[in-house]
């Protein structure tokens, strides 16, 4: 389905979800309501109000300068006319957006997967297929009454209305709706000025990203930790499981044409990785914690010493309390007896200069987390429409991140695709309920790994991981999986699929939804190059060359296109 038809698919919904509510309000007992709702059901339908009517002029002044007046008053009286499904309409409004075409989409899918959220939540006619078959389901199953106005349809539902949601979600999708409709509104007003004939385009950003520390000095870091970790599991068990959290180490810098100073931004520090630790595979038991290193490890040439703070969270330009001044802390070879003895829910360790694994202070536990571990494949069936504008890009931005950081080292010698992405973390505001902006890498330490001092590191193809990044960033995309796309002709040997399966299914995948514009202008090319690099040879993350073009090609285009949709 295109853009502009998901547009007015929007268009017919609004009205539907917001009789259902107001039948809701009509028959809900007083003190039930009062309980539920505090008063608030009427501001929430008022909103909607709002929020309809702003959508309406938004798509009435977008299309109304690429299409006659009476087609336009007809595609808006009836949202399901086949103008909507007009591809020569699709192609006239790309031209006129120019480059905030992509984005506007992307607004409108995620104003889409609102309605959506909210439908299923209602006891209408179609909305238990609403997730599946989109809001097309609910629309054709409950027809407007006719001869209500345009803004104001009325519909007529067999049963009494029950709507589930609670309060506090509800103001969660308000609240997004309405920035949504900001967000349109500003891309509007963008097409009409470089129509006009501006000679720059006022809404462009020029993204400065770099890395905390060199990316050399933190792919040593990481496999420093990675090696540590391995020397000190207990000998009892078969396997070990550590879950890194992936981080961005980035430092931004945005600054506008038009002025001359920008404003950086730094996403997580340069010397800290956050870890979750679990004694036994088998065992729900995790100590969360985040390893820090000292800030002489930021220098390249600077002594190794590494902190490990479990559990706590990270204070700006404070060095972490790990030990206690002039101490000697116990030296500790068995992590796994030290988290079953620990006395408390949070513990602490440090490495010293020669890498010894000492014992720290406590630290306090600030987040919430999951009962059980959710992986990226786990998640995706579960997503209603798509992710948050924000969750998309934030956790694309970190896929890449950790890609080159962590490409060269152990860390991604396991599992590297949507099975090891995990979510530990709740977030409450998520229409998920799951902390999507900070995923972990699940990785097992094998029996045969653990207490090895000097390990010899059998490294993962890097082309792989590349392919399975591009998949990872389709996935998290559309909220499905690359397995939807195979065909029988891309299976291999004895009808299993290969890598060469999914990368026939992604590139087909690719090419039918930018054929639809349903890609934004960043994620096509990032996902095009990191294709394209799959069948490149001499693709290497110990290549500083090719390291660098992949920051440009696909971690810079995508952070230029968050800043441009998410200003802050």
């Amino acid at each position: 389905m295109s853009g502009i038809e998901t547009a007015g698919l929007v268009l017919a919904v609004m009205p539907l979800i917001i009789s259902a509510i107001e039948n809701y309000e009509s028959v809900i007992e007083p003190a039930r309501a009062f309980l539920k709702w505090r008063g608030q059901l009427s501001d929430a339908i008022r909103e909607l109000y709002l929020g309809r009517t702003t959508y309406d002029q938004t798509i009435r002044l977008l299309l109304m300068s690429i299409i006659n007046q009476e087609d336009l008053d007809q595609m808006m009286d009836d949202p399901t006319s086949e103008h909507w499904k007009d591809n020569e309409l699709a192609a006239n409004l790309r031209l006129k957006l120019k480059k905030s075409y992509d984005p506007c989409m992307l607004t409108i899918k995620e104003i889409e997967g609102i309605m959506i959220t909210i439908a299923e939540c209602l006891n209408i006619d179609g909305s238990h297929q609403v997730t599946q078959y989109g809001l097309g389901s609910v629309v054709l199953a409950n027809p407007p009454q006719s001869g209500t106005p345009i803004l104001f349809k009325k519909f007529q539902f067999r049963n009494r209305v029950k709507f589930s949601m609670k309060r506090q979600r509800v103001r969660s999708l308000l609240e997004r709706l309405d920035k949504c409709n900001t967000r349109l509104q500003n891309y509007t007003e963008t097409a009409a000025k470089l129509a006009a004939g501006e000679e720059e385009e006022p809404y462009q950003v020029h993204a400065r990203v770099k890395f905390t520390a060199p990316l050399g000095c933190i792919q040593d870091n990481a496999t420093k930790l990675h090696q540590a970790l391995s020397r000190n599991w207990c000998t009892s068990h078969q396997s070990h499981r550590a879950c890194l959290l992936l981080e961005q180490h980035l430092v931004r810098r945005k600054k506008h044409p038009k002025l001359r100073v920008g404003k950086s931004v730094a996403v997580a520090e340069a010397g800290c990785f956050g870890v979750c630790l679990s004694p036994n595979p088998k065992e729900l038991k995790w100590i969360e914690g985040e390893f820090r290193l000292t800030k002489t490890e930021i220098d390249v040439k600077g002594p190794t010493t590494v902190v490990i703070s479990i559990d706590g969270e990270k204070e700006p330009e404070e060095p972490p309390p790990s030990v206690e001044k002039g101490s000697q802390p116990q030296e500790i070879s068995d992590i796994c007896a030290t988290i079953q003895t620990a006395s408390l829910s949070c513990i602490g360790f440090y490495f010293d200069e020669i890498g010894t694994l000492r014992r720290g202070l406590p630290t306090q536990r600030t987040s919430s987390y999951v009962d059980k571990l959710v992986t990226l494949g786990d998640l995706l069936p579960n997503v209603q429409g798509r992710l948050a504008i924000e969750e998309l890009y934030t956790l694309s931005i970190t896929l890449t991140a950790s890609l080159l950081q962590l490409g060269p080292t152990p860390w991604l010698d396991d599992v590297w695709c949507k099975s090891g992405i995990a979510f530990l973390r709740t977030n409450t505001s998520s229409h998920t309920l799951i902390d999507v902006k900070h995923p972990y890498l699940v990785h097992t330490y094998e029996g045969s790994m653990t207490n090895s001092s000097d390990q010899t590191i059998s490294r993962a193809n890097d082309r792989s991981k590349l392919l399975a990044l591009a998949i990872m960033l389709l996935e998290i995309n559309f909220s499905q999986t690359i397995e939807t796309f195979h065909r029988p002709e891309d299976l291999g040997p004895n009808n299993l699929p290969t890598e060469l399966t999914d990368l026939a299914a992604a590139s087909r995948w690719l090419m039918e939804q930018k054929g639809r514009g349903n890609l934004s202008r960043a994620f096509s090319s990032a996902i095009t190059y990191c294709l394209q690099s799959y069948v490149n040879p001499q693709a290497s993350f110990l290549d500083e060359r090719f390291c660098k073009a992949m920051e440009e090609q696909v971690l810079i285009r995508l952070e230029e296109e968050m800043q441009f949709l998410l200003p802050e």
